[in-house]
């Protein structure tokens, strides 16, 4: 007789919607925001038609999502596309229900730039998560700090220069597309910048994709 094996990964919904696969549809529907076709997704997801279709169902039970007769397609739609977006890993704990108020692309966009994502860091590194919402930082200290971390010295042999040339790429486009965005609040006129709770979300995030990266395979 054979032994029953227990050993997998995660449960398997018994009509075939294992819950990764209906995550990444998840993922998909808000990277094309909130609405796609059933044609789209079983194109880029390449899942058979019965999984598909049970993954699609789930959603739906659960409310998540709503199906329409489009003109020559179904259409898929996400529920609660004004509500705060649900960052989940691949199942590794690593990041798990991180609660941010951006949409999936626009975080995408923001953390594409490495000097943005120095800047977010340093500004979750040096914030207390009791005063977000009632800290301003002045954009020069953290022009030298980031301008710090970029050229590997300490911040006393930063020239004029390199700290300048820093601080002008922050006022002029980093600070002011997290300002665009509602991560922070840009007060260009006294150059000072006031976190909000996105910030810590988006750092976490950095922080595990950095050490994920620099892992040796």
């Amino acid at each position: 007789m054979t032994a029953r094996n227990d050993t997998h990964r995660e449960t398997v919904n018994p009509i075939g919607a294992h819950e990764d696969d209906v995550q990444q549809i998840v993922a998909l529907l808000q990277q094309r925001s909130g609405s796609v076709t059933v044609d789209y997704l079983r194109e880029i997801t390449g899942y058979p038609e019965p999984q598909l279709r049970a993954c699609v169902n789930k959603l739906c039970d659960a409310g998540r999502i709503e199906v329409r007769a489009g003109v020559s397609s179904l259409r898929i739609e996400l529920r609660g596309q004004n509500s705060d977006y649900h960052i989940v890993t691949d199942g590794s704990g690593r990041i798990k229900d991180i609660e941010l108020s951006i949409p999936s692309e626009v975080t995408f966009d923001l953390l594409s730039s490495d000097r943005r994502r120095e800047l977010i860091k340093v500004l979750a590194e040096i914030t207390p998560h009791h005063e977000v919402n009632e800290t301003y930082h002045e954009l020069r200290d953290l022009a030298t700090v980031v301008a710090k971390r970029e050229i590997g010295r300490r911040a006393n042999e930063l020239n004029h220069q390199q700290r300048n040339r820093v601080y002008i790429s922050l006022c002029q486009v980093h600070a002011e597309a997290l300002d665009n965005t509602g991560v922070v609040t840009y007060h260009d006129r006294v150059q000072k910048i006031g976190p909000t709770k996105d910030v810590f979300a988006l750092a976490e995030i950095v922080e595990v994709i950095e050490e994920a990266s620099s892992e040796d395979y």
